[in-house]
């Protein structure tokens, strides 16, 4: 173990496998950035987060279809996973695009199905809201279909066209509350990534899963307002609880 900020540790997973936080992983992303109601969204975050209003009725969702290569040195399996996550900052009522400012912008996790019972273990630290599933990847040139199927009904289905890559390292950060306690978890991409605007497109097909039917009551239509993409070095910090 070394000292200092970012230790290692090491945790075992209920699934009996070990990693080592700061968690170093590879992989390749891609989402969709979607508008959704604020005061849908806002009953939906835990107490200590505010959404980010992008209008004075509208917020945020981003979609994140990702998949792992490596994980740690390689103790887990490769695996897919999909993540729902509404922006948000600490905060109570609701927050506009300059509270980024502070650094404090992030994603708070509402679900986030993988497909493996060592994946849906490895959330265990950060306590997020894993569930096992089914996330089939429909590849063509940079063109991805993404199809989550979740107990057996089709939660939603997600067309992205990867755009276009730079090298970037950037600092985030998620937020989640699997037992109660609001946990703010750094992390950071170095690799290649992109930014683009959907142009209005139809990219977001809504299933009968019951997340689907939130995602309806959100009010998130199929057109995305922007997709992004990423390939190279995941770092997932340990969690440290919201202050």
């Amino acid at each position: 173990m070394r000292d200092g900020h970012n230790a290692e540790r090491t945790v075992e997973l209920s699934s009996g496998h070990e990693v080592t936080l700061p968690l170093s992983t590879t992989a390749t992303m891609v989402g969709g950035v979607f508008t959704a109601s604020v005061d849908a969204a806002r009953p939906m975050l835990p107490d200590g987060l505010a959404p980010i209003r992008l209008t004075p009725a509208r917020t945020a969702v981003l979609l994140l279809s990702v998949e792992y290569h490596r994980i740690d040195r390689n103790q887990l399996s490769p695996y897919n996973e999909f993540g729902v996550f509404l922006p948000a900052v600490p905060g109570t009522g609701t927050a506009t695009p300059l509270s980024a400012i502070g650094g404090d912008l992030g994603g708070y996790t509402w679900q986030l199905p993988v497909t493996t019972e060592p994946a849906r273990a490895l959330g265990e630290p950060w306590q997020y809201p894993k569930t096992v599933g089914d996330i089939a990847f429909d590849d063509e040139g940079r063109h991805r279909r993404t199809t989550v199927t979740v107990d057996g009904q089709r939660v939603l289905t997600f067309d992205a066209r990867r755009p276009r890559t730079v090298p970037v390292g950037l600092s985030m950060r998620s937020y989640t509350d699997g037992d109660g306690t609001v946990r703010n978890v750094p992390a950071r991409v170095d690799g290649r990534g992109g930014a683009a605007l959907g142009c209005g497109r139809p990219a977001l097909d809504l299933g009968k899963h019951p997340w689907a039917d939130q995602l309806r009551v959100l009010g998130v239509g199929p057109q995305a307002l922007g997709f992004v993409s990423f390939e190279g070095q995941f770092r997932i910090d340990p969690p440290a609880r919201l202050r």
